[in-house]
């Protein structure tokens, strides 16, 4: 959580293996650990020895928590990589089996995940109503971590349905307090620059760039973060405002290849988009149709954000090359 999850996968390997040959509870707490920290900077191929392991050591334990965690962390690596069916699929079963338990911090990750799946699939009410009962459940537990995290949720909720004056305020409480948890620092940043731009602040936008930009140099990770990756979206909508179309194709051709390994795929179509965008203002509409046919395979199932990045950036980059009837 500090940024240091080169050191912390070193450590949870060490733990990894000193568990093996202890109680089964302990190995499949250990394997979990490691696996979701690993997991976050692999690609799907990468993933799968530790997921099958934390099959294995899961159908052993045979227990609530244990088959919860495995669940959820399938739920998680679906989400991640926008297939939003089958991870609210894992996301269900992993809470049939947190309720008969009484680990209150599982059962608020899995609301934290569930409203950022349901907020990609376009279902902003429900996603409003899970942050708002884990935050809830967070304060009533004390667990800092988690109001954090359902916070940081409501601002980009309330930024989504224009509410300025509400994003800022959850974003102040998730800075100060965040200290030196550097991704939800990142991810709140990221947001706050997001609602500069809903209000036309581009000094304000520019100055949490710059914010960003420095605490993504303070990480030490295996491979860039999700934040990070999606951060490249803020940026591209920044640049869109000062028309700067080169920059916005770079950014993105610098960031394609890792979408591509990790396959975030919602991250990616949105990303390819705003390249198309670009190379569409340029006038290299060869260039940017290629760019939308990539968007276009790229696109998951059931993610609408992106779906709707993919129909307007079509629109618009049929528009400025005179077909403006059919965009």
């Amino acid at each position: 959580d500090l940024g240091e999850s080169v050191a912390a996968i070193a450590q949870l390997r060490d733990a990894e293996q000193t568990s093996k040959g202890t109680v089964i509870a302990l190995q499949f707490a250990a394997a979990f650990a490691l696996f979701v920290r690993e997991a976050d900077f692999q690609s799907p191929d990468e993933s799968v020895p530790g997921l099958s392991r934390l099959r294995q050591l899961a159908a052993i334990a045979g227990n609530a928590h244990s088959l919860a965690g495995l669940h959820f962390a399938v739920a998680r690596l679906e989400g991640c990589r926008g297939y939003c069916i089958d991870a609210h699929r894992h996301l269900e079963i992993a809470r049939r089996f947190a309720d008969r338990g009484t680990d209150v911090g599982l059962r608020c990750t899995l609301d934290v995940v569930e409203a950022s799946l349901e907020s990609v699939a376009g279902n902003l009410d429900r996603a409003r109503k899970l942050a708002e009962s884990c935050l809830e459940r967070a304060q009533s537990a004390a667990l800092s971590k988690y109001v954090v995290a359902s916070t940081a949720n409501l601002a980009i909720f309330a930024t989504y349905t224009g509410d300025a004056v509400r994003a800022r305020r959850c974003l102040d409480e998730v800075l100060n307090l965040t200290g030196e948890l550097s991704h939800f620092r990142l991810g709140a940043l990221d947001t706050k620059a997001q609602v500069c731009l809903l209000t036309e602040d581009r000094n304000g936008c520019k100055d949490l760039l710059s914010q960003c930009a420095e605490t993504i140099a303070t990480q030490n990770l295996p491979a860039r973060s999700w934040y990070d990756l999606a951060h490249q979206l803020t940026r591209c909508s920044y640049f869109e405002q000062l028309e700067d179309w080169e920059r916005i194709v770079a950014i993105a051709d610098d960031a394609d290849p890792e979408l591509a390994r990790r396959q975030f795929r919602a991250i990616r179509t949105s990303l390819l988009c705003a390249k198309a965008r670009a190379l569409g203002r340029l006038g290299q509409h060869a260039q940017a149709d290629a760019a939308l046919a990539g968007a276009v395979r790229t696109c998951p199932r059931g993610a609408v954000d992106p779906l709707i990045v993919l129909e307007a950036s079509k629109g618009l980059c049929l528009s400025v090359r005179g077909e403006r009837a059919i965009g």
